[in-house]
């Protein structure tokens, strides 16, 4: 066994540093609260590895170097997607809204802070997809 336990971060996956296993308990629950988690395998470190990142392959319990391009543009994308959902579960207050208006009733929401918030999510929508074309 190795005299270091190496951990990632539990949203990227990407390596985020080792410990010795003497400090271990000393420093382990401050890791564990910055949202990283520990595994016993350190990555494959050699001086063909140095600039290299590696992401911790859940499945295969190994690291995986990781391009570094491919894994942002991934990341956009992720993003993105989680913004379209968002502005779509919001979709029935514009719609409640304007049957409302039709209707001559008061609207339920606050139509101006409603629409300026999905424009913001538009807005970093649009930004994303031009950084990743």
């Amino acid at each position: 066994m190795s005299e270091y336990k190496s951990y990632y971060n539990k949203d990227t996956m990407l390596y985020a540093g080792a410990l010795r296993v003497g400090l271990l308990e000393q420093h382990q629950q401050n890791v564990e609260n910055e949202g990283n988690v520990f595994v016993d395998q350190m990555p494959p470190f050699s001086e063909d590895s140095i600039g290299k990142n590696y992401k911790w392959d859940i499945k295969k319990k190994q690291w995986i170097e990781v391009d570094d391009l491919q894994y942002i543009k991934n990341q956009k994308i992720k993003e993105i997607a989680e913004l379209k959902d968002k502005l779509s579960k919001d979709d029935y207050k514009i719609i409640k809204s304007y049957e409302y208006s039709l209707a001559g009733q008061e609207i339920p929401y606050d139509l101006e802070t409603l629409i300026y918030e999905r424009d913001v999510i538009r807005d970093k929508i649009n930004e994303l997809e031009k950084e990743i074309e």
